[in-house]
């Protein structure tokens, strides 16, 4: 696939990505911390991810379960969350 960046065309390929175990965790580390964030002000948040969105179909909810799918692929969770255990979003 061609994809245009800047002005400047790159040549992306279809091949899966491999990420480093560390950069791994990191990442999973860091989609935790926006989980938390999130959770700790959703309404005030809640607002602005309306207007950044543009609807209501996608809320702080949605992007929390997000976050958490995106953890539990990286390996930083047991996928507790998604698969029954009981959380207040």
């Amino acid at each position: 696939m061609l994809v245009s960046v800047c002005g400047t065309s790159q040549l992306h390929s279809n091949r899966a990505k491999r990420l480093d175990s560390g950069d791994a965790g990191e990442l999973a580390e860091m989609l935790e911390f926006l989980d938390g964030w999130l959770g700790g002000d959703a309404d005030c948040l809640g607002a602005s991810v309306r207007r950044f969105v543009g609807s209501d179909g996608y809320g702080v909810a949605q992007l929390r379960m997000d976050l958490q799918r995106f953890v539990f692929l990286l390996g930083g969770s047991d996928g507790g969350v998604l698969f029954g255990e009981d959380v207040d979003y």
